[in-house]
């Protein structure tokens, strides 16, 4: 039986099945390369799944005619998200390229994947919720739609695959 304030204490065994864990408390140790895969795969699939409920929310609600259309606001509001858009995917490129450099042999630690692809869905994610934000001051979807598609197709094709990731096997 445990003590009252024991209850952190003792095996993470959730840590452990993903490989993020030898022993109880140890979850900043090495984690294999296939678990960091994993919970980058898991990082992707939820910021895409962001973006699609925070488009299903704000087109449900703009469909009831709750929002009250505001066309010069939202031509103004329009242009600053393009110039977000076409200022973050370049930056986006860029962190993650700085931050998931390739050693000499052309792989990528582990660790370094996975904050550069984080970095980089993050920096596209944010065009995209302002895109999705800005429906409710406008009469139609188009144009303002046509950026979080383009964020979530580029963020698509962006899928980790982990074949340049040091220690995972290209064939699995």
């Amino acid at each position: 039986m445990r003590a009252p304030g024991d209850f952190c204490t003792g095996m993470n065994i959730m840590a452990q099945q993903a490989g993020f864990a030898r022993s109880g408390n140890d979850v900043a140790g090495d984690t294999s390369p296939r678990a960091t895969l994993l919970v980058t795969r898991f990082i992707w699939a939820t910021m895409l799944a962001a973006e699609a409920i925070a488009f299903a929310i704000i087109y449900r609600a703009w469909s009831a005619g709750r929002f009250t259309a505001q066309p010069e606001l939202a031509r103004t509001v329009f242009l600053i998200n393009v110039t977000i858009f076409a200022a973050a995917l370049p930056a986006a490129w860029f962190l993650r390229r700085n931050i998931a450099a390739a050693a000499l042999d052309g792989l990528i630690a582990p660790r370094e994947f996975m904050i550069g692809t984080i970095v980089f869905l993050a920096v596209c994610e944010v065009p995209a919720m302002l895109s999705i934000g800005s429906i409710i001051i406008n009469q139609e979807l188009w144009p303002v739609n046509v950026i979080p598609v383009l964020v979530a197709m580029i963020q698509l094709m962006n899928f980790p695959s982990g074949s340049l990731v040091r220690g995972l096997d290209p064939l699995n």
